[in-house]
């Protein structure tokens, strides 16, 4: 006799994987995967070369917390960009932000 936790575990996993394989066959979920491994990768390269310029001149935990900020800072902004340009592709979410 099943209880009502592993009745709903299977449920949701049935969800889940129906979801996942729906969600694969789309390729602008590809698209946004490959943009977000780009975004990360360009924030890694800005912390590395904030903190190789840094480093010689301040100590290492001042250089590294202006890296972070920098790279943090430089990822929310392409993260932006990447998403303002992925609503004004479909008209419900263009829709939703813009609206106040």
């Amino acid at each position: 006799m099943k209880d009502a936790r592993s009745e709903a575990a299977e449920i949701g996993f049935k969800a889940h994987a129906r979801r996942l394989h729906v969600g694969i066959r789309r390729p602008h979920n590809w698209l946004q995967l490959v943009r977000y491994c780009l975004v990360g990768a360009s924030g890694y390269v800005v912390n590395l070369g904030v903190y190789s310029l840094l480093y010689t001149e301040l100590s290492y935990r001042i250089a590294f917390t202006i890296a972070f900020v920098v790279a943090a800072s430089s990822n929310f902004l392409w993260n932006r960009v990447g998403r303002s340009a992925s609503y004004t592709a479909c008209p419900i979410t263009s829709t939703l932000a813009s609206s106040p």
